[in-house]
């Protein structure tokens, strides 16, 4: 395909990409614009524009259900819904290191893993 058609490199991708940046680097109180999810992309190596950002976000709200909004105050969008609240990651985290029949070096790695799931801003709590 010539240079200038078609879909560009991680077009395929782009949604899960908005998807699991919002879910890990956005709350209430920390917000996303489509500037800055642009900029993110473009790390990734995915070019947007703010217009097709717009619309993607709309297609993960509606057809895929995803806890998006829009804060008016804090200008921009955050999931309502976290996959784990912060109180479940830590009984888990507790569970798994008070566990006797794990080894620690295998506690260490599910910790990381449970970690994994936290937004950027639970993580440093």
């Amino acid at each position: 395909m010539a240079k200038g058609q078609g879909r560009s490199s991680g077009q395929g991708v782009k949604l899960l990409v908005i998807r699991d940046y919002l879910r890990s680097h956005t709350d209430k109180s920390h917000c996303k614009n489509a500037t800055e999810i642009k900029r993110y992309l473009a790390t990734q190596g995915i070019e947007a524009s703010e217009k097709t950002i717009y619309n993607d976000l709309t297609l993960l709200k509606y057809d895929f259900k995803e806890p998006i909004e829009y804060s008016a105050k804090n200008r921009g969008y955050y999931i309502t819904e976290p996959q784990f609240e912060p109180k479940e990651l830590r009984l888990m985290v507790d569970s798994v290191q008070a566990s006797k029949f794990i080894t620690q070096k295998d506690a260490e790695k599910i910790t990381n893993k449970i970690k994994g799931l936290a937004d950027i801003y639970t993580k440093e709590t």
